[in-house]
């Protein structure tokens, strides 16, 4: 059991990593957005944490489809919309891979929606998601000190 604990916490902190970088190169997401979603979670829960990052595009884009890995250690599993659930037809998707694989694709709403249903997945899932966030918080941190430190310097 401890060998699984330590992959989860690899995942927690590459994919921490991974949000404050893209967060970082965003030029349409500020730090204290991540601060806020944090505080959503932790004050008002993860339905409320996906309804806050839903309403904003941008932040959707990397603090919900960046968790795909991390919602895989869930009893709730995150599955594809249905064609019909798209608006496409019936003919356009799945069957066939386009170019690149497509993130609309997930139905998250559905996910969190059952994740709600079970607790034990739930708190599970919030106490992981709530660590990672505090992660990327720090990275953040640290990536931008060193921003700064390279451009107090006079690097590029």
């Amino acid at each position: 059991m401890g060998n699984n604990r330590e992959m989860l916490d690899s995942v927690i902190c590459k994919t921490g990593s991974k949000i404050a970088g893209m967060i970082l190169e965003s030029k349409k997401i500020k730090a204290s957005q991540l601060q806020k979603a944090l505080g959503v979670l932790c004050n008002d829960g993860v339905y409320a944490y996906y309804v806050y990052v839903k309403s904003e595009k941008p932040l959707f884009d990397i603090l919900i489809k960046e968790l795909n890995e991390l919602m895989q250690y869930t009893d709730i599993k995150l599955k594809q919309k249905q064609p019909d659930d798209q608006g496409q037809g019936s003919g356009q998707f799945p069957g066939i891979r386009a170019e690149k694989p497509r993130d609309d694709v997930y139905d998250y709403e559905a996910y969190f929606i059952n994740l709600s249903k079970n607790l034990n997945d739930l708190l599970f899932f919030r106490e992981i998601l709530e660590e990672t966030l505090v992660y990327a918080r720090y990275h953040l941190k640290a990536k931008e000190a060193e921003y700064e430190t390279g451009e107090q310097n006079g690097e590029s």
